[in-house]
């Protein structure tokens, strides 16, 4: 029963559709036996009626059924909409405590670099990853906004889904993969360390990324162990943000 619903979640959307095509064939049929007016039949409402009831009890059950179902379906959907909506909420306010905190401790350490920290959801089917969260960020315009699926050091993260960091400079830091500039991109950033945001289907739905206006050596994000620590946070933050995913589920962190 489980696993039905997990599956059942992960295709809400596809069954939401046949469940309004079937109820929409099958409803449309009985009514159209409804409405086919006889010979010498009377008009009106009071045709209808007449007609509605010549089909007999059992096609009567059948078309309440079908309208009971679709009724069930459509609150069923606005339910787990309405569900998964707070979970976002409740997963973004947390994550951003969350990432507030860290970069607290980051910068307490190493005071002269900036840090920054943001967290972006991909939609495959336009190809984008579209931030949605952060901290130290600039609420605009890099909240909200989409860059390519596949940009920058991040998008590397989220294709190979495994940690990836680097360091940038006007040549490259908000150059697209078809060469092509991503506006928006803060242009003081120097160094990126990303991390993919992977659901228990083992299927990337996101990213998490810290930078830094220093190179990773002098802003020690290409340490090894801050990397590591950074990848616990990352594993926390990716259950936050789970309900983003597709399975609407990811582990909880070990």
């Amino acid at each position: 029963m489980r696993s039905f619903s997990k599956w059942s979640t992960a295709n809400e959307r596809w069954l939401s559709i046949l469940a309004a095509a079937l109820s929409a064939v099958l409803f449309s049929i009985y009514t159209g036996i409804a409405t086919t007016a006889k010979p010498g039949a009377a008009q009106g409402l009071a045709g209808f009626v007449e007609r509605l009831q010549s089909l007999g009890a059992v096609n009567l059950i059948a078309v309440a059924g079908i309208l009971s179902l679709s009724a069930q379906a459509t609150l069923a959907q606005t339910s787990t909409r309405s569900r998964r909506l707070r979970q976002r909420e409740e997963g973004e306010q947390l994550t951003e405590a969350l990432l507030e905190g860290v970069l607290g401790l980051i910068h307490a350490q190493n005071r002269r670099p900036i840090y920054r920290s943001l967290v972006a959801i991909a939609d495959r089917e336009a190809g984008v990853r579209t931030a949605v969260c952060g901290a130290n960020i600039r609420t605009d315009p890099e909240l909200n906004l989409s860059k390519p699926i596949d940009f920058g050091v991040a998008g590397e993260a989220f294709v190979a889904r495994s940690m990836r960091a680097a360091d940038l400079d006007d040549t490259n830091r908000d150059l697209a993969p078809d060469g092509t500039r991503v506006i928006g991109i803060w242009k003081e950033t120097r160094s990126v360390l990303a991390f993919p945001m992977i659901a228990s289907d083992r299927v990337a739905y996101g990213t998490l990324n810290f930078d830094s206006n220093d190179t990773l050596a002098a802003s020690r994000l290409g340490e090894r162990s801050v990397q590591e620590a950074l990848g616990r946070i990352a594993d926390v933050v990716t259950y936050l943000m789970r309900s983003y995913s597709r399975s609407g589920e990811a582990s909880l962190p070990r």
